[in-house]
Parts: C-alpha cells; sequence; structure tokens
C-alpha cells in the first residue's frame, strides 16, 4: 500500500484518537438532532399547534390554532439551527481529521 494510502487509513480508523473523538461526538449531535425532533412533536401536540391546518387530528374543530406558540417555536428554531450546524460539523470535522492534527490540540 502507498504511503498517502496508509495515512488515510489511519487517519479514519478508531485507532487515531483524534478520529474517535469525532465519531464519538458526531453520535452524541446525532442523538441530540434525534431528542430536539421528538421534543418539538411532543409539544405540538401537547400545545395542538400546528403548522398546516390538515396536520390536525380534529378536522372539524376552529379550536386548534395554527403558527406559532412560543413553547414550541422554541425547540423548533433549536431543531432548525441544529439542522443547519451539525452537517457543517460533519464536513468540517471529516476534513480535520485529515489534517492529522495533534491529539492535544484537536
Amino acid at each position: 500500500m502507498s504511503p498517502a494510502g496508509s495515512a488515510l487509513q489511519h487517519a479514519w480508523s478508531t485507532a487515531n484518537p483524534v478520529f474517535a473523538a469525532y465519531v464519538f461526538y458526531s453520535g452524541v449531535l446525532v442523538l441530540k438532532l434525534l431528542a430536539t425532533t421528538l421534543l418539538v412533536v411532543r409539544q405540538r401536540f401537547s400545545k395542538k399547534v400546528f403548522l398546516n391546518p390538515e396536520d390536525r387530528l380534529d378536522k372539524n374543530s376552529k379550536v386548534l390554532p395554527v403558527g406559532g406558540d412560543p413553547d414550541v417555536e422554541r425547540p423548533r428554531r433549536a431543531h432548525l439551527n441544529d439542522l443547519e450546524n451539525i452537517p457543517a460539523f460533519w464536513v468540517a470535522g471529516l476534513l480535520y481529521c485529515l489534517t492529522n492534527p495533534a491529539p492535544a490540540l484537536a
């Protein structure tokens, strides 16, 4: 195997402490993303606040509001923020692992 291939193989193995930390924290972020998804769903159903009228369980009721409730909007904005930032972390983290940084600095 060429030296470049060997270096790439080491950079993306769990023997590399930087890559192992990247994999661990990526997993933590996936769990956070799933948790905020469930929190938004729970808040929407407990407050009966939906973005679309067709999402309501009781189609005939005029009482159920459609739109923003502060208790629903806060976790929804947190979820949207995660959707913007977590994939960028995944890409930047993988590229950073390829630079073979010192584990103490990473």
